[in-house]
């Protein structure tokens, strides 16, 4: 026996295309808020390597500048300019 794809739906072929897509509706809510929490734990991440990025640095020059006057204070006591 061939089926015949001419037939009209049935209020409940309708119903059952409606509950489908109301089914694939709530996946893709489901999927966008999965989305949205996942964009938000990247911005996180980002804005806390951006922080460390920006304080290494800092950090370090502080380092430097430090090294660079216990030198210059071992020079000036080692030509005597300032006396101890």
């Amino acid at each position: 026996m061939t089926k015949d794809d001419q037939t009209p739906a049935t209020k409940a072929d309708i119903r059952a295309i409606r509950d489908d897509v109301n089914v694939v509706k709530a996946d893709i809510r489901a999927v966008r808020n999965d989305m949205n929490v996942f964009k938000e734990e990247i911005l996180r991440h980002f804005g806390l390597t951006v922080e460390t990025i920006r304080h290494n640095p800092q950090g370090a020059n502080r380092d430097e500048i430090g090294t660079i006057k216990d030198r210059v204070t071992r020079l000036e006591h080692h030509t005597g300019l300032i006396s101890v």
